[in-house]
């Protein structure tokens, strides 16, 4: 990353790139079951159920603006690509806005049609396109 992206960006890259995880969805798993599990030694209170009430009302507060950040950004991409799309005579430097998703032959729809080693081969076909920001 360059060194003008803000210390809050960068934050949010990497905490979506981690939220969306098998593990971070096991760690939120094996905390709710601790939570389940301490509920006979604390009586089942109502400080034990503003605990799990408190955290989730906080990650949920949180998960808000990572999301919002997440779609501002996947925006300004596809605007980039977009417009440069439209443009006549696309010529000039490219930059890293590629579209995310390989772009399908005509004869090629359906289930299974952009497998790994075909997304690589589409790549050097030149099927995935770049686009100047």
């Amino acid at each position: 990353m360059n060194d003008k992206t803000s210390v809050y960006t960068r934050a949010a890259r990497w905490i979506a790139q981690l939220s969306g995880r098998p593990v971070t969805f096991l760690l939120a798993v094996a905390s709710i079951i601790l939570w389940l599990v301490t509920g006979p030694i604390f009586g089942f209170s109502d400080t034990w159920q503003l605990v799990i009430n408190t955290g989730t009302t906080i990650v949920t507060f949180l998960m808000v603006f990572l999301i919002q950040n997440t779609q501002n950004r996947d925006t300004t991409a596809m605007r980039r690509c977009t417009s440069f799309a439209a443009r006549p005579g696309r010529t000039g430097r490219t930059r890293a806005c590629r579209l995310r998703h390989p772009i399908r032959s005509p004869g090629r729809q359906g289930p299974g049609a952009t497998g790994q080693g075909q997304a690589r081969h589409r790549h050097a076909r030149g099927h995935y396109r770049d686009c100047t920001a």
